[in-house]
């Protein structure tokens, strides 16, 4: 194993036993408890990098500090990125690479840039702004327990009640959520809509945390509340001119609306998810806007407008490289082709679904991030 892996496999291990408040003896102890026991002192030798770790040794700390094993192979690549970054490169320039990666669809490298930028930033803010950029990333590549931690190492950074600390809570309510810790999702989502209750200004943080609690709403299976959210949240963007971030607000609602048996509300959502489509720039908001439109208008009965509509967020997505979009119209189409008795076509379909690529897709960070996005923060602001 190279010194810097070694290195960094230490690092991560002394971390996660300090997380945790586990002193070396009860980390022994849990080992032993779980069939491999790794003595006090070469726990002490592993986090200090001075021994090679063994399959077995990473597979029992894996169970005892509750992180998957390719989780924390990507942790300590993150750490020890395979000589991909000079080390003369600064923050600046580490975040114009994350941004360049990212653009490129390598959403693990854009991570590992991000990461490296939040080791190398001059301060807590912008430290803080780069966690949470690698956060999206790692979402976006598969790994939620790393974009959680992410997001957790952000909150830790920042002052509480600033802009940025209420914009990693709403994102951590949102990662637990679909996460499945539903009691950690609602201890930070409750935070989040105890705000919005009692501050009703219109600005783009407002609108930012409307959206994300609708999300974490939807995927906690409170559907009133996220519709109700979700929409709010689109009407403060259309009014700041944020038309894309609308369109992905209004499109989330509607789908959950029409899955949820709600017609009327998704067909009030749809009329005004389109009259939004003329102003948006991103192809993935029109995308996700027309993959909306499709579900609402299968769940109407309307066969012929859900066909079109599917067909036209599959064609927008796959052309894009947005293989999650991609796959839901592939399995919605397949859906209706189903209920319109074309099986040859549900099979053509479902075929199209499992042949899209698994990772994650490059979605336009700035709609990833919400308001004002990830974006080289102000140094004289500090903040993202």
């Amino acid at each position: 194993m190279q010194e810097g892996v070694r290195a960094a496999v230490g690092r991560l291990l002394r971390q996660l036993r300090s997380r945790r408040r586990l002193s070396l003896v009860q980390v022994e102890q849990l080992t032993t408890e779980f069939g491999h026991r790794i003595p006090r002192s070469r726990l002490s030798q592993l986090e200090r990098g001075d021994v090679p770790v063994t399959l077995d040794d990473l597979q029992v700390l894996c169970r005892v500090h509750g992180i998957g094993i390719v989780d924390l192979f990507l942790e300590v690549l993150a750490a020890a990125p395979p000589g991909r970054f000079p080390s003369e490169w600064n923050a600046d320039r580490l975040f114009e690479e994350a941004r360049r990666l990212y653009d490129e669809g390598q959403v693990l490298e854009a991570a590992w840039a991000f990461d490296a930028a939040a080791a190398r930033a001059e301060d807590a803010e912008r430290r803080a702004f780069f966690l949470v950029s690698a956060g999206h990333c790692y979402d976006r590549y598969g790994s939620l327990p790393l974009a959680t931690r992410r997001v957790e190492q952000a909150l830790d950074l920042l002052d509480d009640g600033s802009d940025a600390a209420w914009r990693a809570t709403a994102k951590l309510a949102v990662l637990l959520a679909r996460a499945g810790a539903r009691i950690r999702a609602r201890v930070f989502l409750d935070r989040v809509l105890d705000r919005l209750a009692r501050r009703r200004r219109r600005d783009a943080l407002q609108a930012y945390l409307q959206g994300a609690a609708a999300t974490a709403l939807g995927e906690l299976g409170d559907i009133g509340r996220a519709v109700t959210l979700g929409r709010r949240a689109a009407r403060t963007f259309a009014r700041l001119g944020r038309s894309d971030m609308a369109l992905l607000k209004l499109a989330g609602a509607a789908r959950l609306a029409a899955r949820d048996g709600k017609a009327s509300v998704a067909r009030s959502l749809l009329g005004e998810l389109e009259n939004l489509l003329a102003g948006a720039r991103q192809e993935y908001a029109v995308a996700l806007a027309r993959l909306a439109s499709g579900i609402v208008n299968m769940a109407a009965g309307e066969t012929a407008e859900a066909r079109a509509a599917l067909g036209d967020a599959w064609r927008r997505a796959t052309a894009h490289g947005f293989h999650g979009l991609a796959r839901e119209a592939a399995e919605e189409l397949a859906r209706l082709a189903e209920r319109t008795g074309d099986a040859a076509a549900a099979r053509r379909w479902r075929k199209q679904a499992r042949e899209l690529p698994g990772e994650g897709e490059a979605v336009p960070l700035e709609l990833l991030a919400g308001p004002p996005g990830p974006e080289r923060p102000h140094r004289s602001e500090g903040r993202a």
